[in-house]
C-alpha cells in the first residue's frame, strides 16, 4: 500500500487511483529497469541511467518512486 505522500504525488502527476504494481510499470512506459529487495527496502534501477535509482518500503513504492522520477525528469533517491 502506498502512503498518502505517494499517493498525493502520483495525482499531481497525472494518475488516478487506484494504483496496482501493474499500472506503474505501465505507466513507467518504455525502457528497461531491475526491481530488487535489499534488505527491508526495495530498489529500482532505470539502467539507461535516465531516472537512477529509486527505493520504498514495498515494491509498489519503489516503482511509483521510479515513475514520480522519470515524470520529473530529475534524479530521485526516495526512502520513504
Amino acid at each position: 500500500m502506498l502512503d498518502y505522500k505517494v499517493c498525493a504525488q502520483l495525482r499531481e502527476a497525472g494518475l488516478t487511483p487506484p494504483y496496482t504494481l501493474e499500472e506503474l510499470i505501465s505507466a513507467c512506459g518504455d525502457g528497461l529497469f531491475s526491481l530488487t529487495k535489499h534488505g527491508k527496502f526495495w530498489q529500482t534501477n532505470f539502467l539507461d541511467g535516465m531516472a537512477g535509482e529509486t527505493a520504498g518500503k514495498t515494491p509498489i513504492e519503489a516503482v511509483a518512486n521510479l515513475y514520480l522520477s522519470l515524470d520529473r525528469g530529475k534524479d530521485i533517491v526516495s526512502l520513504t
